[in-house]
């Protein structure tokens, strides 16, 4: 899906949305602001797990989303990694979301394009994620990140910093 598909999915009650998401592409910042934006739907009222990179491990993974709920929370895993997850075990991962009622997000910075297809085929969700192609994107994606920290910028500091920065995202 695209980004502004997205964008409308996460506008819904949080109670229709897929049970996995595959998030990749090439602007790292943007995939890591809807994993947290995902993340807030359910703030309150789910537990959740995070493994980075190495610390990724499949039993463990498996057994988080596997065990049920004590107060009938939402269980949320979340893999940030640039290597790929075997699809027998990504395919394991989302069954075990379906069945507890579970979400499993799987922020994927390695390179997609050797075999896509099968992780387009086995989540319920993707979206891929480009750099932004124009400075009023950029602007207006740092003023949201400005606003959320209660600072006040005016636009024409932001082009600056967009510019000082190279256009880059994660540096702004």
């Amino acid at each position: 899906m695209y980004q502004k598909d997205l964008d409308a999915l996460l506008l819904k009650d949080s109670s229709g949305l897929p049970c996995s998401f595959l998030l990749f592409g090439y602007c790292r910042y943007l995939s890591t602001l809807y994993c947290e934006r995902l993340l807030t739907l359910f703030s309150g009222e789910s537990d959740t797990l995070k493994m980075y990179f190495d610390e990724y491990n499949f039993e463990s993974a498996k057994n988080f989303l596997s065990q049920s709920s004590l107060f009938g929370d939402k269980l949320i895993l979340v893999v940030k990694n640039d290597k790929k997850i075997p699809k027998k075990d990504v395919k394991e991962l989302i069954e075990a979301a379906q069945r507890n009622n579970g979400l499993f997000i799987f922020e994927y910075f390695g390179d997609i394009s050797v075999n896509k297809e099968d992780y387009h085929k086995t989540f319920s969700s993707f979206t891929r994620f480009f750099q932004p192609n124009n400075l009023q994107e950029i602007v207006a994606l740092a003023r949201t990140e400005a606003t959320k920290y209660n600072l006040s910028i005016e636009d024409k500091y932001l082009s600056k910093i967009a510019y000082a920065m190279n256009m880059d995202l994660e540096l702004i």
